[in-house]
């Protein structure tokens, strides 16, 4: 009667034996696999990610950089047009000058009536002259982002006084840089 519960405790035995080497054998790298399997899943994903990631800020380094281009441009040409301006602006002296020489004597100067034109050179305007009938001619230089422009000054003597007409013959946008002016091509 010995030899019966013996007998079970060895089964027993045997088959807790068994189901722990069938747990190392089989199961358990079977689970093993399983967790590498997805380790390697999220790393695919998570390089997935770093490379879109990269992708993108390669993008916005990129959209940066134009931003960055544009916003030089845009500030040259604001400092062009702002040189521009003050050295435009100084020919009202001139052109006051001219129109006193005109009242007093009844005619066009052919110079510049006492004033000194090459006192108008600066960075853009390289030249003044007067022409015929107190015509002026400037010629402003290339630089700062605008085109080499020649504009003219053509005085309109009427009843209530005189008014220059302003156009350039070789500037077609003068109106961004002054209203008052027109293009109008030679020929």
């Amino acid at each position: 009667m010995r030899a019966a519960p013996l007998r079970w405790v060895l089964w027993i035995f045997v088959g807790i034996v068994a189901y722990g080497l069938y747990q190392r054998i089989t199961v358990q790298p079977m689970s093993a696999a399983a967790p590498i399997s997805d380790r390697d899943d999220r790393l695919a994903q998570a390089e997935a990610r770093v490379a879109r990631l990269e992708q993108d800020a390669a993008q916005a380094d990129a959209t940066i950089d134009q931003a960055i281009a544009r916003n030089q441009q845009y500030e040259a040409r604001q400092r062009g047009r702002a040189v521009f301006a003050s050295e435009f602006g100084p020919v009202t002296m001139l052109r006051v000058a001219m129109a006193e020489c005109y009242y007093s004597d009844g005619r066009w100067p052919v110079d510049g009536c006492g004033v000194h034109l090459e006192d108008f050179q600066g960075e853009l305007l390289q030249s003044v002259q007067i022409g015929e009938q107190g015509r002026i001619q400037m010629h402003f230089g290339e630089g700062l982002g605008l085109p080499a422009i020649d504009l003219t000054l053509v005085p309109v003597v009427n009843t209530v006084g005189i008014k220059w007409r302003c156009s350039s013959a070789n500037y077609p946008q003068i109106r961004t840089l002054l209203h008052d002016c027109a293009y109008e091509p030679a020929g």
